[in-house]
Formats: C-alpha cells, sequence, structure tokens
C-alpha cells in the first residue's frame, strides 16, 4: 500500500509540475501573439506613414521606407498565422483582420513615382481620409484581437500562479513519504540481516568442508602433475639416446667405407710396386698407419656396439616403467573416483529418502537448508567429474583420426539440443574442413566451449555462435607461438554473449578460475582448463579475445601432421 500511495503521489507532482510548465509556455505563447499584433500595427502604420510622406515631399526614399515596411507586415502576418493556428476564434478574427490589410496594401501600392504630378493633387484629402478609414479598421480589429489575447493572458496568468502554489506542496509530501519508506525500509533490512548471518555461519561450516576436500584434490593433482613431468623427462632421455645410436651408426659406416677405400688403395699400390720401388718404404709406413687406424676403429666399433647394446636395455626399462606409471595412474584416477563419489551418492540417496518422506515434516527454515543441501551435492559430484576429465586428458588412449569436423559438431548439437532450443541460440556453421584429431577428446573440448557460449549469452538476447575451420600455414596465423613452416587447421569460435575483460585472456583457461559469481552462472571453473589441456595434447595452441556485453572469441590451431598412436 505504501508504495502504491507513493507511485500515485509521484505521478500527481509529476502532473502538477508539467502542468505548470505548460502553463508557462501558454503565457509565453499569449505574449508572441501580442507582439505579432504589435509589429503588424506598427508595420501598417510605418507604411501609411511613408505613403503620406512620399504624396507631400514626393520623394522616393519615402516609397523605399514604404516597401520595407510591407515586408516586415507579410513577416508579421505569417509569424501570427503560425502562433493562433490552434485558436479557431482567433483565427476567425485574423482572417478579417488579414482581408482589410489587404485592402489597406492595394491602397497603399496604389501610390507610384509615374502616377504623382509635379503638383499636390486635388484628391489629396479624400486619398488620406480613406486611408484614415481603412487604417481606423485594421486597428479596430487589431485591438479586439488584442484584448482577447490580453484575457487569455490573465486566465493563464492565474492558471500559473495556482499551480505554482500547488506542486511544491506535492513535492515536500513525496519527499516526507519516501524518508519513512527508507526508515521503515531500514529497520526491516537489519531482521533480514540477523537471518542472514545466521545462515552465513551454516555456510561458511560448508565452505570449510569443501576447502579441506579441495586441498587434497589439489595435493593429488600435484602427484599427477610430477608423474607426467617424469614420464616427459624419460621420453626426452630415450629420444637423446635415439640420436646418439644413430649417430654411432653413421661414424660406423663412415669408417667402413674409409676401410674399404684403403684396401683398394692397398692393392693398387702392390700392383705398381715394380714400377715404385723408391716409394716402397712411404708405402708400407702408410700401410702400417693404416692397420692401427682400422684396429682402433674396429675397438670403438665395439666400444659402441656395446653401448647402444646398453641403451636399448635402458629404453626398454624405462618403457616399462612408462607403462607401470599409467597403469598405475588410471588405478589412482578410478579409485579417486570411487572413493570421492560414494560418501556423495549416499548423501544423495539420504537426501531422496528424506524428500520423499520426511520433507513436509521439516520446518521451512530447515527446508530451505535441505534444499542448499541437495544443490551443494550436486555441485560437488559436477566439481568431482570435472576433475576426473581433467586428469584424464593426459591419461586416456589417443588415437589421432583425420575426420570431418562438422560431424563432431553436429554430435555435439544434438548433446545441447535442450539448451540451444531454450535460449532460441542459432549456431552458424562456414567453412568448415577435415582434422587430425583425438576424436572424443575434440568432441569434449566443442561441448565446453559452446556449452559456455549458451551459458554466459546476455538475458532476453538470442545467442549467435559461429563456427569456421581453414587450413593454413603457421606464418600466416598471426601467432609467435606457432611454427612458422608447419600447416595448421585453424578453428575459430565466437559468440555474443556477455564477453570478459580482455586482462583476463590467460587467467579463464587456469583451473578453478571463475570471472562470474556461481550464484549467478553455475559451473566448477574447470571447463576451459581441460579444453587448453586438449589443444596441448595435440601440440596445439589456443587463445582468447573478449570485449564486455560484445562476445567472445577463441581461436584454436591444429597442426595437420598425423601424430603416432600411443598409450
Amino acid at each position: 500500500m505504501t508504495t502504491i500511495f507513493m507511485v500515485g503521489l509521484s505521478i500527481f507532482s509529476f502532473v502538477a509540475i508539467n502542468n505548470l510548465f505548460k502553463s508557462s509556455n501558454l503565457i509565453y505563447h499569449t505574449n508572441q501573439v501580442k507582439d505579432a499584433l504589435r509589429t503588424i500595427s506598427a508595420s501598417v502604420m510605418e507604411a501609411e506613414t511613408n505613403k503620406r510622406g512620399f504624396l507631400l515631399t514626393r520623394d522616393s526614399l519615402m516609397l523605399q521606407k514604404r516597401d520595407n515596411a510591407l515586408r516586415s507586415l507579410e513577416r508579421a502576418q505569417q509569424d501570427l498565422d503560425s502562433l493562433i493556428r490552434d485558436n479557431t476564434e482567433q483565427m476567425m478574427h485574423a482572417s478579417t483582420l488579414f482581408k482589410a490589410i489587404e485592402e489597406k496594401k492595394k491602397s497603399i501600392n496604389a501610390t507610384a513615382i509615374e502616377g504623382i504630378y509635379q503638383d499636390v493633387p486635388v484628391t489629396l484629402k479624400t486619398n488620406i481620409d480613406e486611408s484614415i478609414r481603412r487604417m481606423d479598421k485594421v486597428n479596430t480589429l487589431l485591438d479586439e484581437m488584442t484584448r482577447e489575447e490580453s484575457s487569455l493572458l490573465e486566465q493563464r496568468t492565474q492558471q500559473f500562479t495556482r499551480l505554482s502554489l500547488i506542486a511544491p506542496f506535492y513535492i515536500i509530501v513525496l519527499f516526507l513519504g519516501a524518508l519513512l519508506i527508507l526508515f521503515f525500509s531500514y529497520f526491516k533490512l537489519n531482521i533480514e540481516l540477523l537471518k542472514s548471518q545466521n545462515l552465513h555461519a551454516v555456510l561458511v561450516k560448508q565452505d570449510e568442508d569443501r576447502v579441506t576436500l579441495a586441498q587434497k584434490l589439489i595435493l593429488a593433482n600435484k602427484e599427477l602433475a610430477f608423474q607426467n613431468d617424469e614420464k616427459e623427462m624419460r621420453a626426452s632421455e630415450l629420444a637423446l639416446a635415439n640420436a646418439e645410436l644413430e649417430l654411432q651408426n653413421t661414424t660406423k659406416e663412415q669408417l667402413a667405407g674409409e676401410l674399404i677405400l684403403a684396401n683398394k688403395e692397398l692393392a693398387f699400390q702392390n700392383e705398381e710396386k715394380e714400377k715404385r720401388a723408391s716409394e716402397l718404404a712411404l708405402a708400407n709406413v702408410e700401410l702400417e698407419f693404416q692397420n692401427k687406424t682400422k684396429e682402433k676403429l674396429a675397438g670403438e666399433l665395439i666400444i659402441a656396439n656395446h653401448e647402444l647394446a646398453f641403451q636399448n636395455q635402458e629404453k626398454e626399462r624405462r618403457a616399462a616403467e612408462l607403462v607401470a606409471a599409467n597403469k598405475e595412474l588410471q588405478l589412482f584416477l578410478n579409485i579417486s573416483s570411487h572413493d570421492l563419489q560414494e560418501p556423495l551418492r549416499k548423501i544423495q540417496m539420504a537426501a531422496s529418502r528424506i524428500e520423499s518422506s520426511d520433507y513436509m515434516a521439516l520446518s521451512p527454515k530447515g527446508r530451505v537448508h535441505f534444499v542448499k543441501m541437495q544443490e551443494a551435492a550436486i555441485s560437488m559430484q559436477t566439481l568431482i567429474e570435472d576433475l576426473l576429465t581433467y586428469s584424464r586428458a593426459n591419461s586416456e588412449e589417443r588415437k589421432f583420426e583425420n575426420i570431418d569436423l562438422g560431424i563432431i559438431i553436429n554430435e555435439v548439437r544434438h548433446d545441447l539440443k535442450e539448451s540451444i532450443e531454450e535460449k532460441n541460440a542459432v549456431i552458424e556453421v562456414k567453412e568448415i574442413c577435415q582434422a587430425n584429431i583425438i576424436r572424443f577428446q575434440f568432441r569434449q573440448l566443442l561441448h565446453n566451449i559452446i556449452s559456455n557460449a549458451l551459458k554466459f549469452s546476455i538475458p532476453g538476447k538470442p545467442p549467435h555462435i559461429q563456427i569456421s575451420a581453414n587450413l593454413k600455414p603457421g606464418n600466416a596465423c598471426q601467432n609467435d607461438r606457432l611454427k612458422q613452416d608447419m600447416e595448421y587447421c585453424h578453428i575459430r569460435i565466437s559468440d555474443n554473449g556477455i564477453g570478459f575483460e580482455p586482462i583476463y585472456r590467460e587467467k579463464i583457461f587456469e583451473v578453478f578460475q571463475r570471472l562470474y559469481g556461481k550464484e549467478t552462472y553455475k559451473g566448477t571453473g574447470i571447463g576451459l582448463a581441460i579444453v587448453k589441456r586438449i589443444v596441448e595434447n595435440h601440440d596445439g595452441c589456443i587463445t582468447a579475445n573478449g570485449e564486455l556485453n560484445k562476445g567472445a572469441t577463441f581461436d584454436i590451431y591444429i597442426p595437420t601432421i598425423k601424430k603416432p598412436q600411443h598409450g
């Protein structure tokens, strides 16, 4: 009721002030009409005076002044006509006035230099009397219209005075009513604040439990990251050993070629020994040197073979360790999935039983806490599933295949069909191509980005998502992190949602990073971190650009060179 009273009082105040403004404008309008009437009277009088002056003095300058006065009279008539267009009675008076003025103008214009003799005409007095009669008629009509406008001015001035007294009263009453509502709202907010503080204590306890669990998950992620670093280090050592072995094989081939050349040279020297008897001693020395070199190279070759065998054994041992580490990691994920989700399943099962049997027995406050408990359990389950997805992004088997990206986009469209129809979203697929990808991981990537575009859309505005993909060399991608001589599949996904500040373009890919409160947009803050890890699994690169309330754009670059399949 208080709100209705204040709204009504505000409307009355607005109407009173608006009427005051209108009354002021009407007074100004009436003064304009009176000014126009005075201008018409003065212009007619000036034209008549100049006409008489000419008749008396026969000075042509008087005719010029008369013409100027008639032009001023014409403008004043136009101004008066535009001002009284909405006043029917005054329009009737103006019509009569304009006819009288026309007759007067004809009388005034009848005087010309050619029609005047050197002597004053005998009919001058008659002409002046006729002009006076017509001038009196014009003045009478002007006085009548002036009286009408003066009457309107008096009425409008009285109305303006009355409204000037009423408007401040409404404003004072409106101010006092607003002050009372402010005090009432203050006391009511204090009561609600006490209730919210009690509720906050319960939420703080739940947050502490979630923080404890999050710390455990972070510790598990660190252990997983350490194991991944160990795998990468061992893989680099294996690559180095292979390169060294290849170098040794090249050296062996080179030494064998040199040995064959030495044997050919020795045969040639034996054939030519009769001709080159004087060079025999030198040839024998050279042959002895070459034999020593061969023995030395043969010894080095034996050592290289032993080293190669040792390195092969090391490779096999480290490969076995990698397989064991992967199995251990998969076992850890399975155990984590079961051990973390089992308490949640029990909570949800107990909550379901309470909801089906004892929900109505709870107090209203208890029902609110019960609903929040269910929502917290669902949120925790989603968080665990996202963490497992994020962890498995590197541990799952990777099978690369060349596939049309349009197929995966259609699969994601089908998965998100309900959300797309609910928000009247439009997914526009432009140019598309094939890409060498891990199919199930790339489907997860597109699902996360498109679902984010639907979730972070502007309320009341249908989402418009654009997807394109084409092949281009690295030097045309305008990205320093790409190899300039390699070909990439460039995938671009853009939307018209709420976007983000450019300073967060790197932060959004970090785990648990949220730019908006989860009360407004639900989520775990892991979706884009999973996207980045999937892109890295493809040896690719992803960048994000956005502008607040103007949407976001994701650019993904995937190499087109086929990678080996591995576990």
